[in-house]
């Protein structure tokens, strides 16, 4: 037992109960909702988006447990993980992040799709391709049924509960955030945002309490010279490539639909 729960002020401790098995909550993950939103008041918190894939794990009882979105096992195709969430002092956890894999200092899904297939102990041992798994958030700690507590505090008692060395990453959040940050998250070559409201539970749904802030500018312009509207945007959510994130001017090039400013081509969206 790790105690930290007993940290936790009357009013929140309250909202904590009995946990059913890790693997029972793990099965159906909170999903964020496509946006078009851009301004967010206080209260949000920004996470990078990720390109990798959803998993979940579980730790109960001495054995851990990796499972997709879908509930399928992922223990045999990374097995390090496995290893390094075995050896927290933390003994029961169930915990929610994704897998990537990086090349040249960005998450590269083609690379991370080499491990994806892999079961045989050999092949794993064998690939290249090493992976992170970056967690951003608590459903279950010693027993206990967090999911109730706001993204905060599940946070908090999440950074604390684990020992975060590779391959595994705490997935850290900005206070705000917005068209700025999401012109940061573009420079950086980041896959784009994730805005989550600070105060939300973990539901076992989609919902609106967690946003994807979606790419406003449409590669099909009809006219591809003309300035983009002001909601248009080159953003990285929708270019491989990346992009500046500001109000562009389109240019057509031999590969697509470009922005002027940095390049981002269009034919990268997503």
């Amino acid at each position: 037992m790790t105690g930290l729960l007993d940290t936790l002020p009357p009013e929140l401790y309250g909202r904590v109960r009995e946990a059913a098995p890790g693997a029972e909550l793990a099965a159906t993950p909170m999903l964020a909702t496509l946006s078009d939103r851009r301004d967010f008041p206080q209260g949000w918190v920004f996470e990078r988006k990720l390109d990798g894939i959803r998993v979940l794990a579980v730790r109960e009882r001495g054995e851990v447990t990796l499972l997709s979105r879908s509930g399928r096992r992922l223990d045999a195709t990374y097995p390090e993980i496995v290893d390094a969430l075995a050896a927290q002092a933390c003994g029961d956890f169930t915990v929610d992040g994704e897998i990537v894999a990086y090349s040249r200092g960005r998450t590269d899904f083609a690379l991370l799709q080499q491990r994806m297939g892999l079961t045989r102990p050999a092949d794993v041992a064998a690939s290249k391709v090493a992976v992170t798994y970056y967690v951003f958030d608590l459903l279950r700690l010693d027993g206990a049924d967090v999911r109730r507590l706001p993204l905060r505090h599940r946070k908090s008692l999440l950074r604390r509960s684990l020992t975060f060395a590779a391959p595994l990453r705490f997935c850290t959040h900005r206070n705000e955030g917005g068209p700025e940050l999401l012109a940061e998250a573009c420079r950086r070559g980041w896959e784009g945002l994730i805005a989550k409201r600070a105060d939300s539970a973990y539901r076992r749904r989609r919902s609106e309490d967690w946003l994807k802030p979606r790419s406003s500018w449409s590669a099909a312009s009809p006219n591809p010279r003309a300035p983009a509207p002001a909601s248009e945007h080159c953003s990285s959510a929708t270019t491989r490539a990346g992009g500046c994130g500001t109000p562009a001017r389109w240019a057509r090039g031999s590969t697509g639909v470009r922005c002027s400013p940095c390049g981002g081509n269009s034919t990268h969206a997503r």
